[in-house]
């Protein structure tokens, strides 16, 4: 399988999770979900997601709240928080590793900032044809 057949293929696998698991829909009410990295591009060489949230009131305490249900999920073998408030990230981490059915170990990478963080993010460099295929895919999901 060439190379652009197999990220194409990990994509719909990338969405197949986040759609099972609701994460665009969880993280949606706290803020604004944008999917970035190599998903974002179609471009994935490994089983990565990576999520940022833009949240007017960003609290670790209400993003747990809205992911504890996932630790009862059998394919969730890992979930990690992390508080970078004070490093130049300047935000909230969240870790999942989803475990496929064929044992595939998916990195799910969260991202909880302020909606006015300054500094560079990943969703900044998200072309907006992407976001617009990231919103269609989120309107569908509800």
């Amino acid at each position: 399988m060439d190379v652009l057949n197999r990220s194409k293929q990990m994509t719909a696998e990338a969405n197949t999770i986040l759609d099972e698991l609701g994460l665009r829909k969880k993280w949606s009410a706290l803020g604004d979900v944008h999917i970035v990295g190599a998903m974002s591009y179609d471009l994935m060489v490994k089983p990565d997601i990576d999520i940022e949230i833009f949240s007017d009131s960003p609290k670790p305490s209400q993003a747990l709240n809205l992911l504890h249900d996932l630790a009862e999920h059998p394919r969730i073998i890992e979930i990690k928080y992390r508080n970078h408030l004070n490093t130049p990230f300047n935000g909230f981490y969240f870790k999942m590793t989803y475990e496929s059915e064929t044992r595939l170990l998916w990195n799910i990478d969260m991202w909880l900032f302020h909606s006015n963080r300054q500094g560079p993010v990943s969703r900044d460099l998200v072309h907006d044809c992407f976001l617009d295929e990231q919103l269609k895919r989120a309107n569908s999901a509800d």
